[in-house]
């Protein structure tokens, strides 16, 4: 006797029930956040995180934001309190706020990186950058590289249609200084 196969349509409905709600949740995830991030930006916007640092989320906001000035650099933001420019613009009195962006050892090729991966948001508005006279004297080690690096970043820069051929190369010869 043979055992009788049952229809696999109710599975299949439920499987696809329950994708769709899991879309669904992730969805509605996603759109909860960028509304706090949006609603927050005035609040973290001075502050000085990894996830800002690394991720590309804040720092497009902040690109886009009214009202806040992208300050791109490496050690120099971590001055004593009350010396950081974000520390002095925080309460806005000249109309705007400072996101500093960086850490120590960030090198002009991790700069470049962010910058190249934000670079739509940053048509027709201002940016500063900082760039430390550290790295014209002694140069680049892969240990300062190395621990600001962002895939997100150089994934952003190499696949985005922004910059034109040669310069993405030139950049991929630069990256391929630091293999690891």
């Amino acid at each position: 006797m043979q055992p009788v196969r049952g229809n696999g349509l109710p599975h299949l409905c439920a499987m696809l029930l329950a994708s769709g709600v899991t879309l669904l949740i992730l969805l509605a995830g996603r759109v909860l956040a960028v509304h706090r991030e949006a609603k927050n930006i005035a609040a973290v916007a001075p502050e000085l995180f990894p996830l800002k640092n690394q991720g590309l989320a804040f720092q497009r906001l902040a690109a886009r934001t009214d009202g806040v000035l992208p300050l791109y650099g490496s050690s120099e933001l971590l001055g004593p309190a009350g010396a950081r420019a974000s520390d002095f613009f925080r309460t806005a009195p000249t109309g705007f706020q400072v996101s500093p962006v960086g850490k120590a050892g960030a090198t002009t090729l991790i700069t470049l990186e962010k910058l190249g991966a934000i670079g739509r948001q940053f048509r027709g508005r201002r940016v500063v950058i900082s760039i430390s006279s550290a790295y014209f004297a002694s140069g680049v080690t892969s240990y300062w590289y190395e621990g600001n690096f962002s895939p997100f970043a150089v994934s952003e820069l190499t696949f985005d249609n922004e910059f034109d051929l040669a310069l993405k190369r030139d950049i991929a010869a630069r990256l391929l200084e630091f293999p690891h």
